[in-house]
């Protein structure tokens, strides 16, 4: 067990009045799941998945099987250790900060994990039983929505919507795969809608009629399905599910670049087997965008989105952030503040320094600053404009006067969306001028790149 883990732990049994109100919800949460829910399916013979040893490559890691045929990674799944830390909580309080001044309401939707939503199917006795108790990482999610809240964005409780409906918790999430099924989707969905509506900022919004219609039934077997399958003597069925599907009434169509809300997010909103975007739309009444990009971090999409001409021009006004809550935000420092940085937006005509050059595969790209500029890191930004769309993989350094220097390297999937512009917050502790900017090109392909330093 980690120092942060056994902290939080301590944290929670000083805490027992809280602690008891998360063991009596806990317990009715329990209590009111039907029977009919907890079928007999399983247990399935893969007595060599509890002794396994996973290859640090694997991105699934440890496994472990439950009752009524779930299976779940021992991390992320069954670790609730939710905190968030003062600096995290200011970050994302600055996130807020600086898309309200735009106009946009922000909507963070932290997705709790398989194994508190699927608490009832977890084996508690086993070697990998998750190291909190229900009610611990009941509390510490509740605590972790609060200081959410504290940043001053709306925060959806998906665990308490789903502790006034107890029914809805076996049908939120696949048995065998990560991600949630069409009705968890939809379930959170509207219990967006439901916080939204209770915000100032969604009044007044004038709502379209959406419909939505099943399409036909589907099976899944994914990656993490797979992946317990090769520990087991015995063929793990598929899961069968419905797929939706949500249109405007009248045929307005239900996604626009122009949408009042925008979505960013993980698998969980980019696939659309599972049409959260689109029960988004008809549990809102509007049209939803969706700017989501699945199979990569949790902020791929988001700086995506927020770096995009689309945003720029038109900002919505509400952007849903779905996450999975496990994602440490304590960890995400220079991602977070990359993401505020993003909406500066360019500033090719008030730059104080900049250079535009055609380059080729490996070539340099120098920025040098005279000495009389004074160019601090606190009151200046980084924006890169790269005609190729492929240059999604380069670093960024930064030299400073008293011989400091700083290394940001930029990794963006090929999933992506590129609009070819990158915004760089520099380190606020060096209190030296910049000296120089230097781009290592690491793309393939000739392109016409533009480094300019901006003034905040």
């Amino acid at each position: 067990m980690d120092i942060k883990n056994k902290k939080c732990i301590s944290k929670i049994r000083n805490a027992g009045k809280f602690a008891a109100l998360a063991m009596a919800a806990a317990t009715l949460f329990s209590a009111a799941v039907p029977a009919m829910a907890q079928n007999f399916e399983g247990p399935y013979s893969c007595q060599r998945l509890e002794q396994d040893v996973p290859d640090p490559s694997d991105s699934f890691g440890a496994l472990t099987q439950g009752r009524s045929g779930y299976f779940f990674r021992t991390d992320p799944d069954l670790n609730w250790g939710f905190f968030l830390a003062n600096e995290a909580q200011q970050q994302i309080r600055s996130l807020n900060d600086a898309l309200r001044s735009r106009g946009t309401t922000l909507v963070l939707l932290p997705v709790p994990p398989r194994g508190l939503v699927a608490q009832n199917f977890v084996e508690l006795n086993s070697d990998r039983s998750p190291v909190l108790s229900v009610s611990e990482g009941a509390w510490m999610y509740d605590t972790y929505i609060r200081d959410l809240r504290g940043s001053g964005a709306i925060v959806p409780n998906i665990m308490e919507a789903l502790r006034t409906q107890p029914n809805e918790a076996p049908l939120f999430y696949f048995k065998r795969d990560m991600n949630w099924r069409p009705s968890g989707a939809r379930f959170a969905a509207e219990t967006v809608a439901q916080a939204l509506r209770q915000s100032a900022s969604f009044r007044g919004v004038i709502s379209q009629g959406y419909q939505t219609n099943a399409i036909g039934d589907a099976s899944i077997k994914g990656q993490m399905a797979e992946s317990i399958q090769r520990l087991c003597d015995q063929v793990l069925p598929a899961e069968i599910y419905t797929e939706f599907q949500t249109a405007a009434m009248g045929g307005l169509g239900n996604t626009t670049n122009t949408a009042a809300i925008a979505l960013v997010g993980t698998s969980f909103s980019a696939d659309k087997r599972f049409n959260f975007a689109g029960f988004l739309s008809q549990a809102l009444g509007q049209p939803v965008a969706n700017y989501a990009v699945a199979n990569t971090d949790e902020f791929t999409s988001i700086e995506s989105f927020l770096a995009s001409p689309a945003y720029h021009r038109n900002p919505p006004s509400v952007l849903v952030w779905e996450l999975p809550a496990n994602f440490d935000l304590n960890r995400a420092g220079m991602e977070m503040n990359q993401v505020v940085t993003a909406l500066q937006g360019e500033c090719r005509s008030t730059a104080v320094a900049q250079t535009e050059m055609a380059a080729g595969p490996g070539s340099v790209i120098e920025l040098p600053v005279t000495g009389g500029q004074n160019i601090s890191a606190s009151g200046h930004y980084v924006h890169i404009n790269t005609s190729n769309p492929a240059m999604n993989n380069f670093v960024v350094s930064v030299s400073y006067q008293d011989g400091d220097a700083e290394w940001i390297p930029i990794e963006r999937s090929g999933r992506f969306e590129n609009s070819g512009d990158y915004y760089l917050s520099l380190s606020p502790e060096i209190t030296a001028p910049v000296v120089k900017v230097t781009v290592d090109q690491l793309s393939e392909v000739n392109s016409t790149t533009r480094v300019e330093i901006c003034r905040k």
